[in-house]
């Protein structure tokens, strides 16, 4: 039985084994079935959810080569499907950016 890839809770980063990131000593940690933890989305590494709504889930992402943390809010499938959640999906991103 293979070890399951682990993912630092801190920068994304993903390792086969070990307790404790090699690239910024933050934890490591079993992604827990979400695809998307662990793996780069544009030019960001998603690092971990940080919660869950009815619209979609929200990770935490670092960019690999400078250290910047940011939120990424993914649609759900379900939502994405209606033109209207998808329109105040990008509504609600359009105000957030302006904040």
């Amino acid at each position: 039985m293979t070890e399951p890839m682990l993912v630092c809770q801190g920068c994304g980063s993903t390792a086969d084994s070990g307790s404790f990131c090699g690239s910024c000593g933050g934890p490591l940690k079993a992604p827990e079935g979400d695809e998307l933890v662990g793996t780069t989305l544009g030019p960001y590494r998603i690092a971990s959810i940080l919660g869950e709504g009815g619209m979609g889930r929200v990770y935490k992402a670092v960019h690999p080569d400078i250290g910047s943390r940011v939120a990424i809010k993914v649609l759900s499938a379900a939502c994405a499907d209606k033109p209207a959640l998808v329109d105040r999906f990008f509504a609600e991103a359009r105000a957030v950016n302006l904040i």
